[in-house]
């Protein structure tokens, strides 16, 4: 797009600059063609003659590296300061085409004060270019500020281009595995030689015009801009991937002006991929160049075939599309990101849209160049960051230095060795723990830093804290610090959960690669470092729970610090001891306080002298690399003056209940420190009703710690009110702190009558109501199990009735109960109403397909999948669950559902206008035909917008199911992800009868058993597993014949997860049927953990525990104020606190073999 400024007046600051003068100017009064339009931008004026003559007098890197005898120049930087660069000459052009253009020319170097940024330049027909890169520096750029104007310039930052109009998108396909053979070898980066390849590039006519050139005299001009492009592609690749691009002698044979002599049939990047190998062979000679290109100006997309460099017959297959075809978002996002499709590198991104199942180990859209920032929901950011994802350097280095594309690669410079990098060994970690990652290098260049994750199994996106596989830690610009944290320090000190950083919640493995960067000003190489992290899934946060966030200690006392343990000290964590680190500037730097002291959660350390009111402690396993710290700032005071204690109680000082469920009580109390006070305080209380005690924790605590004094006995206590008093004796005062405890009497009486479901041939997502009776909550808990042992469902509503928003198994029978609650003290908790029911014949049947492309190309486009239903039986009812598709503007969408009879139902009808992206399930018995947009919530269903699904009761279930999106304008392209078919059947015959199906827990395996009574045509069992009770995509295990031993063992389950199992039964003729879902869970644990998740959370907590009966639990909030009583089911379970205020709250279990109290955080 072009914009036009004319403004009216001009003033002019002048700063002196070594070499040129450059002058900082006001813009008012300049006008002209602006083609790059940052959002803020130094606007910049020049003698452009007499920067083209110093930059000519470089020397060339023949002659001397930057280094050694770069030419210095000083050029302008962000803000109003200066940046001295050494910097030389290369040969981005043959030499014949330097003597046809000689008013071209390029150049690079670095910074002097910053060896490790870099810099590119270049001198065209259009005037002056730079890119500054590295050095934990923003990058910027030195660009014209109009067209064809020489003498003035704006500088600019990354961040500061705005977005396109039209998202970018890439149209090469998601690929499989590197078909590259590589052995053992050391380095997986490379063998740090830079090597050169000849490029040629394609004009079409659209981009030559745009750049000015319409005849074959403007030649100059579109090679300009190619060579300011591939300057830019070269500082990336240099540094990146050890790779450089010469353009090829004659390269303007391949530039085209006008329809007359445009040998291209079609302006669409697919087109042109298909034509310009041959187009290119033809006017440059067959086999001159080892990679080729094509530029053209149309929408912002582009496609490349997979490692097609070096191949004579394949060499130009990559093309790139821009509105605006030049600046930083056509260089990297477009160019780059294709060019490196030719060099072997596939998509990173975890997303549906175009993932690769051997690179996407980025999260949501991805961020570095490989990946879909800004075009495939969800979005890490908006545009692409300028470097490469480790995977994809390894999959460069395989296809370059391995495979094919090492095979015309030309060597220009050694002078780099691979770094030498070790860092952490693999580790067991607990779950929802921050941890760090800390690398070592050595190298003969500047060496920098990037800690990637190495999962490619797609998850949830944006990732989630269950998520079992996939990516959860997004990448992170390489730095010279060795050191990353997880997730990032900043966020984590101010209480930030940042979206793309996800601390699992169960168990799971997590891979990470260090990629170490060895680099000067000509080229770069790595070398890395592989270790896997294993999350615990039960045991787990490790936090820091003392100091609080009112902690005053006096300088130079010794203080206290606590930690909750959450069993770290068991060997298989390798940590039985922690480090202690202290920080006085708000946790941005720390230094070790105390070292290898046990991990036993209490431990005592100097205050040093030195005040501060941004006090944090962060304690870390000594022998591995989990870590968290104090969640406030708090504050160290004067020692001088009179010694000084306080102490006053957090929380509640008066708590009322009846203690039915529980009988103890805990108050938390805080002290001070001022003047040095430091001697440990003495703990008593005196008032308490007979037959009650307390125990404190710690009985002597430090002035300016927290401690807990836990009131127990309580149930035998007679109602009434007692006051009694906390005393903290110190050498400085006797404190006295008065609390309240008021039993009641109370609680029982009936539960809400049960209005359904109940009874046979009930829907797989079904409504579970009650009576309304008038009760402040009402409780809903629904289980597989008959005493309710094992809760799917424990949610506290204030309504009493809850439709779930997933699927139950069909042809299972369910139990469900609710009760009802006034008040918050537990004692108008009601009885139990039980009910149960069967769920009728129904199945959930999900596409195998991949996610099917929505073309950009004209209207209308067509994207189908199918699901194929190879059971029989007629439809009773049908839903369509979980219809994901990616696409820019929804209005241009119709969606349709077509049964194998070829009968057409409307399900999306050009809805939500310019809105992104939907993930939807339609069922006639939704509540609703209305929707919020983007409509992109998961669980949430509507009825179809015209004729429902009832239209297909009665027909046969199986054949082909397509699902269709049209595509009604051009531009906005996607991909149709997903989507399955719940259909509850009738006159369905089953080959087989089961007499039982079991999955038992071994030793060192899981044993399923099974039994038939009746089989007809059955060819046997595919053994199928998940992690998921309604996962879309079950593992195959294995196959079990018909007629044999009916068992198999599940010899590669992992300990401590669960997993759910299913046979496939198969018949002679192909057709298949389910079993019944059956759980297992190898292994357990000890019966003294609790692990409640995830903390901090929204409300909705998972508990396990390792006992296999009810344990008695107390939730108090942060005031000690206890807000109900009851038992945790056995194992496992959930915590419902939404309907309560956000704050903290303590969670204490009591059991005849342990005690616990865990801090929750509701946010």
């Amino acid at each position: 797009m072009r914009y036009l400024c004319v403004l009216v007046s001009l003033v002019l600051t002048t700063t002196f600059l070594q070499g040129q003068t450059w002058k900082t100017i006001n813009p008012e009064g300049l006008s002209g063609d602006r083609r790059i339009v940052p959002k803020q931008a130094r606007i910049l004026q020049v003698d452009p003659e007499s920067l083209r003559s110093s930059l000519f007098l470089a020397p060339h890197e023949a002659e001397t590296s930057p280094e050694a005898g770069g030419m210095p120049l000083i050029l302008p930087a962000p803000g109003r300061g200066t940046v001295e660069f050494r910097i030389v000459a290369y040969d981005l052009m043959a030499a014949e085409d330097r003597e046809r253009f000689p008013n071209i020319r390029t150049w690079y170097g670095y910074n002097t004060d910053n060896p490790a940024q870099t810099i590119f330049l270049d001198w065209t027909e259009r005037g002056f270019h730079a890119s500054v890169r590295g050095g934990d520096g923003p990058s910027y750029y030195i660009d014209p500020l109009f067209r064809g104007e020489l003498a003035y310039y704006q500088l600019y930052r990354r961040e500061d281009l705005p977005e396109p109009a039209v998202p970018f998108h890439c149209e090469t396909p998601g690929e499989e595995a590197n078909d590259v053979e590589v052995g053992e070898r050391s380095n997986l980066a490379g063998d740090c030689v830079l090597r050169q390849y000849t490029v040629a590039v394609s004009a079409t006519v659209e981009y030559s015009n745009y750049h000015g050139a319409i005849v074959p005299a403007d030649a100059a001009f579109v090679q300009s801009a190619v060579v300011t492009s591939l300057n830019r592609v070269n500082q990336v690749f240099t540094q990146e991937i050890s790779l450089r691009l010469e353009l090829i002698a004659g390269n303007d044979a391949v530039y085209f002006y006008s329809q007359a002599d445009n040998p291209f049939s079609d302006n669409g990047v697919g087109t042109l991929l298909s034509e310009n190998t041959d187009i290119q062979n033809d006017r440059l000679g067959p086999g001159s160049f080892d990679l080729g290109h094509v530029y053209t100006r149309a929408g912002n997309n582009g496609v490349a075939r997979l490692r097609s460099g070096c191949d004579a017959g394949s060499a130009g297959a990559g093309a790139t599309s821009g509105s605006a075809p030049e600046g930083d978002f056509f260089n990297i996002d477009y160019v780059a990101h294709e060019m490196g499709h030719q060099l072997g590198a596939n998509h990173t991104q975890n997303n549906s849209c175009n993932y690769s199942s051997s690179a996407g180990m980025e999260p949501g859209s991805a961020s570095t160049i490989m990946g879909y920032a800004g075009i495939c929901s969800p979005n890490v950011q908006n545009r692409s960051d300028d470097y490469f994802h480790g995977r994809s350097i390894e999959e460069i280095t395989d296809f370059i230095e391995f495979g094919s594309g090492g095979s015309c690669a030309t060597v220009v410079n050694s002078s780099l060795n691979n770094p030498t990098v070790s860092g952490p060994a693999d580790q067991l970690i607990p779950r929802q723990t921050p941890f760090r990652l800390t690398g070592v290098a050595s190298g003969n260049g500047n060496l920098t830093y990037g800690w990637d994750q190495y999962d490619v199994e797609q998850g949830t996106m944006p990732p989630q804290s269950t998520n079992t596989q996939g990516p959860m830690f997004r990448s992170i610009r390489p730095t010279d610090d060795p050191v990353r944290y997880f997730p990032n320090l900043p966020d984590l000190t101010n209480g930030i959960d940042p979206q793309w950083e996800e601390l699992p919640e169960v168990a799971r493995d997590m891979n990470f690669r260090l990629t170490t960067r060895n680099a000067n000003s000509t080229y770069g190489c790595a070398g890395e470092h592989e270790v896997i992290l294993s999350v615990d899934g039960q045991q787990g946060p490790f936090r820091v729970v003392d100091p609080i966030g009112s902690t005053q200690w006096s300088a130079g006392q010794i203080a206290q610090i606590q930690w909750e343990v959450a069993g770290t000290d068991a060997p298989a964590f390798n940590s039985p001891e922690v480090d202690i680190l202290l920080s006085l500037d708000g946790g941005q730097t720390y230094q070790t306080v105390l070292a290898g002291t046990p991990n036993d959660g209490f431990a005592e350390i100097p205050v040093p002298s030195t005040l501060s009111n941004e006090v944090r402690v962060l304690v870390q396993s000594t022998g591995n690399v989990f870590f968290n710290l104090s969640e406030q700032n708090h504050v160290i005071v004067t020692d001088a003056g009179q010694p000084t204690v306080t102490l006053s109680p957090v929380g509640a000082t008066a708590i009322s209940d009846c203690f039915s469920a529980n009988d103890e009580v805990s108050f938390t109390f805080q002290t001070t420190s001022a003047g040095g006070a430091s001697a440990p305080l003495s703990l008593s209380v005196t008032g308490l009703p007979a037959g009650a005690s307390v125990v404190f924790v710690p009985d002597a605590p430090r002035p300016g710690g927290s401690f807990t004094a836990t009131i127990s006995g309580l149930s035998s206590v007679p109602a009434g009110t007692y006051p009694f008093s906390v005393n903290a004796l110190s050498g400085e005062a006797n404190l006295i702190a008065d609390v309240e405890i008021t039993k009641q009497s109370g609680g029982g009486g009936s539960g809400p009558v049960v209005f359904g479901p109940s009874g046979a041939g009930i829907d797989l997502r079904p409504t579970l109501s009650g009576q309304n009776t008038g009760a402040d909550t009402y409780t809903i808990q629904l289980s597989e199990m008959p005493n309710f042992s094992d809760l799917l469902l424990d949610i506290t509503t204030t309504e009493p009735e809850y439709t779930l928003s997933e699927y139950l198994v069909g042809n299972k029978t369910y139990y469900w109960r609710i009760r009802s609650a006034n008040g918050t003290s537990g004692c108008g908790v009601s009885n139990w109403t039980e009910a149960s029911f069967s769920t009728g014949d129904c199945l959930v049947f999900s596409s195998s397909d991949a996610p099917v492309p929505i073309s950009t190309g004209p209207p209308t486009q067509i994207a189908e999948m199918s699901v194929n239903v190879p059971v029989n039986g007629s439809i009773l009812d049908l839903d369509v669950y979980q219809l994901e598709v990616d696409h820019t503007y929804l209005n241009d969408l119709e969606i349709r559902l077509i049964s194998p009879q070829g009968n057409p139902t409307l399900l999306f009808d050009r809805s939500c206008g310019a809105n992104d992206n939907l993930l939807m399930s339609f069922d006639d018995e939704a509540s609703t035909n209305s929707f919020n947009c983007p409509p992109t919530a998961p669980g949430i269903f509507v009825r179809p917008p015209s004729a429902p699904l009832s239209g297909y009761d009665g027909n046969s279930i199986t054949g082909k199911w397509i699902l269709e999106v049209r595509d009604l304008a051009n531009l906005d392209g996607g991909s149709l992800n997903t989507f399955s078919l719940k259909a509850c059947l009738e006159n369905r015959s089953l080959p087989v009868s089961y007499v039982f199906f079991t999955a038992q827990a071994r030793e060192k395996d899981i044993l399923l058993s099974w039994e038939t009574s009746e089989e007809e045509d059955n060819k046997g069992f595919y053994v199928e597993r998940s992690n998921s009770i309604n996962a879309p995509q079950w593992q195959t295990l294995g196959f079990v014949p018909a007629g044999a031993d009916y068992q198999y063992a599940d010899r590669e389950a992992l300990p401590n997860r669960d997993y759910f199992y299913r046979l496939r039964q198969t018949d002679l003729d192909g057709t298949v049927h389910y079993s019944d879902i059956r759980r297992a869970r190898l292994g357990g644990g000890a019966t003294d953990f609790l692990a409640v998740f995830p903390n901090p959370g929204d409300g909705m907590y998972s508990y396990q525990h390792g006992l296999g009966e009810a344990l008695p639990y107390s939730l108090f909030d942060g005031r000690g104020q206890l807000l109900e009583s009851g038992e945790l089911a056995p194992e496992s379970g959930t915590l419902h606190l939404r309907s309560r205020p956000n704050g903290v709250y303590y969670l204490r279990v009591r059991h005849a073999s342990f005690e616990k109290s865990i801090r929750l955080l509701k946010l």
